[in-house]
């Protein structure tokens, strides 16, 4: 089931927990994700894909789950991931999982979403790069600000939301 990510989600599903899957994994055939050996999602997950696919979340029930992805073709050669996740009742998580088919590394994350009151949008910045070399810590920079929103992003880290300026055009560079 699919639940939009909006305040009052609680009042209708007081007994679920949210969660959405990005797959920044380089080179998967057909990810399928799994809680507890039942399947989450329909349809593979392929590399930059996001499960759901609309702005909504899955719901899945609170407590410790078991959370698998894994490849379904019998002939691949990615290594599934397997963890233990705690979700509680009535909040938001995002888990990413990221790296090569070989060492598919994740990071689950909780989505603290704050509605603004103004038109402003939330940005936040997942750094999930993929190098065979060391890769120094990642900053955004924004010319119309003339500052950096994000800062000292290392590999596998998701910042918070932050409240930008809607509606207006800006170039971020990738410091």
């Amino acid at each position: 089931p699919l639940f939009p990510p909006c305040g009052s989600s609680c009042l209708f599903r007081p007994a679920s927990a949210f969660i959405k899957v990005y797959n920044a994994t380089l080179g998967p055939s057909r990810n399928y994700v799994y809680t507890d050996g039942i399947p989450l999602t329909g349809s593979s997950l392929s590399y930059g894909s996001i499960f759901p696919v609309n702005i909504g979340y899955a719901l899945v029930s609170p407590n410790t789950k078991t959370i698998t992805v894994r490849d379904t073709l019998s002939t691949t050669t990615q290594s599934p991931v397997v963890f233990n996740q705690t979700f509680v009742a009535c909040n938001f998580y995002s888990i990413f999982i990221y790296d090569t088919i070989g060492i598919i590394k994740y990071t689950v994350v909780p989505d603290k979403i704050l509605i603004p009151s103004d038109t402003s949008a939330q940005l936040r910045l997942a750094n999930m790069v993929f190098s065979r070399t060391p890769v120094p810590i990642v900053d955004i920079y924004s010319k119309n600000l003339n500052l950096n929103i994000f800062s000292y992003v290392t590999i596998g880290t998701v910042t918070n939301f932050i409240s930008f300026t809607s509606k207006v055009a800006d170039i971020l560079f990738l410091q």
